[in-house]
């Protein structure tokens, strides 16, 4: 992931001693290499500070103008508005509802979960 701004002594620490943001970014950057048609992120910025969480949003627009699909699964609210063309909201395994992503306000998003 270019410019993962991964912070670490020197190139040989071990993945596992990082911090939790810093793991979560090396993980994001080693699957970002990958070639695929589609790619499927839970929770992808849980535990990161707002610099970083940017930084990943970016790498995941960046992957879907390249023409990956890209799904990703959060309870944030407001990281949703932030990566999504198109959101799905579900409750207990079943899609309750559907709006595009510029409309998918955090109040928008909790009144859909709360309906029905």
């Amino acid at each position: 992931m270019p410019a993962a701004n991964i912070k670490t002594a020197n190139i040989d620490v071990v993945v596992g001693t990082l911090s939790g943001g810093n793991q979560q970014k090396a993980m994001i950057g080693r699957w970002m290499g990958v070639k695929t048609k589609i790619m499927i992120f839970d929770e992808p910025t849980a535990g990161i500070d707002i610099a970083s969480k940017f930084e990943i949003y970016n790498e995941l627009r960046r992957l879907a103008n390249s023409g990956v699909a890209v799904l990703v699964c959060s309870t944030d609210f407001q990281e949703v508005g932030q990566v999504a063309d198109r959101v799905l909201v579900m409750r207990s395994g079943n899609v309750i509802g559907e709006i595009d992503g510029p409309s998918a306000t955090e109040r928008r998003l909790l009144e859909m979960e709360m309906s029905k």
